[in-house]
């Protein structure tokens, strides 16, 4: 499934976010949220916005798979151990509430990473 918001910037602009959902269609429940990272939620205003969203999505227990494949921007999640690399993939487990990052060297591919598709 995939849900789009639409959000205004400067000019009167409108862009779509998309954001990416597995769910347990039995239990119309969320399981994990991917999340393609842009300049609009790693630049303020939006940057707060969506570290606010990144916090409701913990607390409701749903993993989720960040894309940041934009350089220069502000990364909303800070790891201090992450090398200087200019795009990564973050994946945060709901229940460990720990982070696996993969960094990606320009020369590299996209790797292969594991999508949550249970709880």
């Amino acid at each position: 499934m995939v849900k789009a918001q639409a959000q205004l910037v400067g000019h009167g602009i409108s862009l779509r976010l998309i954001t990416i959902e597995i769910r347990d269609v039995a239990q119309n429940r969320l399981i994990t949220s991917l999340e393609l990272l842009s300049p609009v939620n790693q630049r303020e205003p939006g940057l707060t916005t969506y570290r606010q969203k990144r916090q409701r999505i913990y607390q409701a227990g749903v993993h989720l798979l960040e894309l940041d494949l934009r350089r220069q921007c502000t990364r909303p999640f800070a790891q201090p151990q992450l090398p200087e690399v200019p795009y990564c993939i973050a994946l945060t487990l709901a229940q460990g509430k720990t982070m696996q990052l993969w960094p990606i060297d320009l020369h590299q591919g996209l790797t292969t990473v594991p999508i949550p598709l249970r709880q």
